[in-house]
């Protein structure tokens, strides 16, 4: 995330962030993603672009790991209902 937040808002998004979280009054029922929201206004930034970039990230690192990942287990299930 922190790469994404930089790839969004350049090297400093990071510290603003946590400046603003620092420096800005919140409702305490405020719920995470409107958290993220309202701090990353503060920043001049947006979320929904930092997710974007969050997203692109990983999807370019799973392709990169593709072997590796596949390498790992996967589990599964089967659901039966007995009578």
């Amino acid at each position: 995330m922190a790469q994404a937040m930089v790839d969004t808002g350049g090297p400093t998004l990071p510290r603003r962030f946590l400046e603003a979280l620092q420096n800005t009054p919140l409702p305490p029922s405020v719920r995470p993603i409107e958290l993220w929201r309202i701090l990353l206004q503060k920043c001049n930034d947006s979320l929904d672009i930092l997710i974007a970039n969050y997203e692109s990230r990983l999807g370019a690192l799973e392709e990169q790991e593709k072997l590796f990942l596949s390498a790992l287990p996967r589990l599964s299930a089967m659901v039966s209902r007995s009578q």
